[in-house]
């Protein structure tokens, strides 16, 4: 269409294909490009909007799976922390005591029960050989129930005694020289990892795994076999029974005099002995009026109302 056609009337009067897309000058040269753009412009919008949803289910899908990650989390933690709680219960209740509820009187079925250990006692005592059996079952600091059984030589029988009968302890002493040094420790009197030439200058014994002469051995490695000290003291002189016959100040001399030696280095081992509280004994006492006897008496036996315990006759 020619430009000047196209002028002749308003646009609007025209007809749809009377203004066509292009226009052209009397010779033919174009005036206006044909419009294109429309199609272009739908399409951008296409992929724009096709863009836009993507980013946004992006986004959504990142958002859901933070949280569920988050909650996952937070689920784990708790139920560790419920777990360890639980743990931690379990534990508490383990070493919980449970509050003990006192009998008014021992039921009869428990005195009936006692009573048929007798004939077990017998039986070991008769398998073991033993002449001599005393047992004892305590209920809140009172004897309930007692048995004592010997040998009778005429009857060649073991027969239950009913009086008491005097009888020594012998390494059942050890746990009173222990006992006693715990209570000096608690008192100040003593440190138990203090050495023991603390309280016993005198001790002295060859030590082929440090050149300290045992100078370092403490109190707590005494009492608790973990000296490296020997099972007995080095005593030449034993009378028939096989007792040491001499006191602390000769089994000293006699540590230096003698080749006797540490067994193995103090802490390192445990070894049961004699010796170790012979020492331990005497040395944590020396300080005491009266030494390791009165010592015992004084701060275990009357305490404690042993009244039939003694380190001598005398006083039973």
């Amino acid at each position: 269409m020619h430009y000047e056609a196209a002028m002749t009337s308003p646009t609007e009067l025209l007809a749809p294909d009377v203004f066509p897309d292009d226009i052209t000058d009397m010779n033919g040269n174009a005036m206006c490009e044909k419009h294109t753009s429309k199609v272009d412009f739908h399409q951008k919008r296409s992929i724009t909007r096709c863009l836009l949803w993507f980013l946004i289910f992006f986004i959504a899908t990142t958002l859901v799976m933070a949280a569920l990650f988050t909650w996952k989390m937070v689920e784990s933690t708790n139920d560790s922390e419920n777990s360890i709680g639980e743990k931690s219960q379990e534990n508490k209740t383990c070493h919980k005591k449970a509050k003990p509820v006192r009998f008014k009187s021992i039921p009869k079925t428990i005195q009936d029960y006692l009573e048929s250990w007798k004939e077990d006692i017998k039986t070991k005592m008769k398998e073991t050989k033993q002449n001599v059996a005393l047992v004892n079952v305590v209920y809140y600091d009172e004897v309930i129930w007692d048995a004592k059984f010997r040998w009778n030589d005429e009857t060649k029988e073991l027969k239950e005694e009913k009086v008491e009968k005097l009888f020594p302890v012998a390494s059942l002493t050890k746990v009173i020289t222990a006992l006693l040094a715990y209570k000096l420790h608690n008192d100040g009197t003593i440190g138990l990892d203090d050495p023991i030439v603390k309280y016993e200058p005198d001790f002295w014994v060859r030590n082929p795994y440090k050149n300290d002469n045992g100078t370092e051995i403490t109190i707590r490695e005494l009492i608790t076999f973990s000296s490296g000290l020997p099972r007995e003291a080095p005593c030449y002189q034993d009378n028939a029974k096989n007792y040491c016959p001499h006191n602390t100040s000769y089994i000293l001399q006699q540590l230096r005099k003698d080749t006797t030696r540490l067994l193995f280095p103090p802490g390192s081992d445990v070894l049961y002995g004699n010796l170790p509280f012979a020492i331990a004994g005497n040395a944590i006492s020396n300080n005491y009026t009266g030494g390791f006897k009165k010592c015992v008496q004084d701060k275990i036996f009357e305490p404690l109302k042993m009244k039939s315990s003694s380190f001598s006759l005398n006083n039973l």
